[in-house]
């Protein structure tokens, strides 16, 4: 019955280890330890920053939007995660889908 909250408990401890190896440029261990992650816990923000955070620092924006959009189809209105989409959109040179996005942040 507790195995699972175990198990996540487990792999969100690590994830804290995990950071620190990401700032000595380990970040192949910390982008598996977040999809992990992601993969039991699809809703876990700190989580999903974090794996976004590796992907844009490597310029994989493309790649990058598709666990955001997935997150933002359970939570459209959580505008930091707006946010980091329009920020993509722009890095991508989508300057029009990002100002729109933006214009949304601020509407509401």
């Amino acid at each position: 019955m507790y195995g699972k909250y175990w198990r996540l408990d487990l792999i969100n401890s690590k994830s804290y280890f995990f950071l620190k190896d990401k700032k000595r440029k380990k970040n192949a261990d910390a982008e598996l330890l977040y999809r992990k992650i992601l993969e039991l816990s699809p809703h876990n923000e700190h989580a999903l920053v974090q794996l976004l955070d590796i992907m844009i620092k490597k310029e994989r924006y493309k790649e990058a939007l598709e666990p955001l959009e997935s997150y933002l189809n359970d939570f459209p209105n959580n505008k930091k995660m707006l946010l980091l989409q329009a920020d993509l959109y722009d890095r991508m040179g989508w300057y029009e889908v990002s100002v729109m996005k933006y214009q949304l942040i601020v509407r509401d």
